[in-house]
């Protein structure tokens, strides 16, 4: 494994932890985000992971910080529903599924 691929593992395993505790969802959802997602860059990821990748992060920044210094990751989740940081949630999960998919199949065409 890359040392690329193998910091992504990494990220990924971490905001997949992120999102289990005792904080609201919303606030998982933007620790994960903005500690782990946040650091991936796209060569980080397999091609086949970049534009994920990209479409979660964008779709969770897309609103520019509110008041009192507020981040566009807090400015977007606090801007939508529970059902939508419920998907952002899961949309992390399938990521990490996706790469570790990935990850599976590239052991298995290196196999003698």
């Amino acid at each position: 494994m890359t040392d690329f691929y193998h910091y992504a593992n990494e990220q990924l395993s971490r905001a997949l932890s992120t999102l289990v505790g005792p904080q609201p969802q919303r606030e998982r959802v933007a620790l994960a985000l903005q500690y782990h997602i946040s650091a991936l860059k796209p060569e980080a990821v397999p091609p086949a992971l970049r534009d994920k990748l990209k479409s979660l992060y964008d779709s969770l920044t897309r609103l520019e910080g509110g008041s009192a210094g507020q981040g566009a990751i807090a400015a977007t989740l606090d801007a939508i529903s529970d059902e939508e940081v419920n998907r952002a949630a899961q949309r992390i999960l399938e990521l990490y599924q996706s790469y570790r998919d990935y990850l599976e199949s590239l052991a298995r065409s290196r196999a003698p």
